[in-house]
C-alpha cells in the first residue's frame, strides 16, 4: 500500500453554490458539467491517478444527486462513500461530521468545487516529515485579491 493510498480523502460537497445562480438551482456545484462531465468526476480521477483509494463525499444540498453519482461511479475507486449532513453545518461543521467515517489517523480534505495543480504526494510527505498537526495548500487566483478582481 502506497503512503498516499493509506489516507482517506474527504471532499466537501455540501454548499448551495448561490453565486452561480440558476446553474446550481437544480444541480450541486461539484456535479455541474465541465467538458461534458461532472466536475467531481475529474477530481476523483485525479485522486485515483495519485494513488488514493478511499474518498468520502460530505454532502447536504441536493444530496440525493450525489447518491446517484456514487452509484454510477462506484467502480472508479475501491471505496467511494457518501455522508450527508442532516442540516447545513458550514465548512467546519461539515468536516467534523464527515470525520465520523474517516478510518485513517490523518486525512486529506478538499473542496468539491475547486481545482489546483499541486500534486498531493509531496504535500503529504512534507506534512509527515514535519510531524505537523495541519498542512494547508493555498492557491493564489491570478488577478484576485481580497475577494475582488483587480482591474487595469
Amino acid at each position: 500500500m502506497s503512503r498516499v493510498e493509506a489516507l482517506d480523502v474527504v471532499i466537501l460537497c455540501g454548499g448551495r453554490g448561490t453565486r452561480l445562480g440558476e446553474l446550481s438551482a437544480q444541480t450541486p456545484k461539484p456535479l455541474l458539467p465541465v467538458g461534458g462531465e461532472p466536475f467531481l468526476l475529474r477530481v476523483l480521477r485525479r485522486l485515483k491517478d495519485e494513488g488514493f483509494s478511499r474518498v468520502i463525499l460530505a454532502t447536504h444540498y441536493l444530496g440525493e444527486q450525489f447518491q446517484s453519482f456514487v452509484s454510477l461511479h462506484q467502480g472508479l475507486l475501491p471505496s467511494l462513500e457518501l455522508v450527508r449532513e442532516p442540516h447545513p453545518l458550514g465548512t467546519g461543521g461539515a468536516l467534523r461530521h464527515a470525520i465520523s467515517v474517516v478510518r485513517t489517523n490523518s486525512f486529506v480534505a478538499l473542496n468539491g468545487d475547486s481545482w489546483f495543480e499541486q500534486p498531493l504526494a509531496p504535500v503529504i510527505s512534507h506534512h509527515r516529515e514535519r510531524k505537523a498537526a495541519l498542512t494547508m495548500v493555498v492557491v493564489r487566483a491570478d488577478g484576485v485579491e481580497g475577494g475582488a478582481r483587480q482591474k487595469g
